[in-house]
């Protein structure tokens, strides 16, 4: 009975690891023109794609994050009294990344609307110290990649090379970063691509 209630306990603690790594976040500060920061300040996230819906406040140093989120392109509203609406449309969250934002609020009344338009990319994450790449589907189809396999990508990733022709792993094995090739992991379609073959 104890054996199986491990079991069960494990295989959820790595649904749930494997569940962590598909997901990204949006983070950052409310601020007024003068680049103080604004406590209590009422947010909204809303995925364009699915239509779910966040709400949170930024807490007492005017900073807000918003968790956990499924990569997509996202909008996001953020209120307070005495302040215009600030309305950022096309937040692109992609896998695993975390992006960015501070909003600036300008004086005015609630009724009024500050719309922001044009793309919120996470271009640098000073906080990561990992090396990865999101590819769009628009980029894997027009790369030139002759055998249109998937690994060829890889080798796009900053630090990434392939192995010398008769080393140990393999010819065709990728190495990021000078770490083994087993040391490393693919996500594919956001799902855990682990030991794709055995590696010494």
């Amino acid at each position: 009975m104890r054996r199986a209630l491990w079991g069960v306990l494990l295989l959820l603690l790595a649904v749930l690891a494997a569940e962590a790594d598909n997901t990204g976040a949006i983070k950052g500060y409310v601020k007024d023109p003068a680049g103080r920061i604004i406590p209590n300040a009422n947010l909204v996230l809303r995925s364009t794609e699915n239509g779910s819906v966040a709400k949170i406040a930024t807490d007492a140093n005017g900073f807000y994050q918003f968790l956990q989120l499924a990569p997509g392109k996202y909008e996001m509203t953020a209120e307070v009294p005495g302040f215009r609406k600030v309305d950022v449309k096309d937040v692109n969250l992609l896998l695993d990344q975390i992006v960015s934002y501070d909003m600036q609020l300008e004086l005015g009344q609630v009724t009024q609307v500050v719309e922001v338009s044009g793309g919120v990319n996470a271009l640098i994450e000073p906080e990561r110290v990992s090396t990865g790449a999101n590819l769009s589907p628009q980029s894997v189809r027009s790369l030139p990649i002759t055998n249109r396999q998937f690994d060829s990508f890889w080798l796009l990733t900053p630090g990434a090379t392939q192995a010398a022709q008769g080393s140990q792993s393999g010819s065709n094995s990728i190495s990021t970063a000078g770490s083994r090739t087993g040391s490393m992991n693919q996500l594919v379609d956001g799902i855990n691509n682990i030991d794709r073959k055995s590696v010494v």
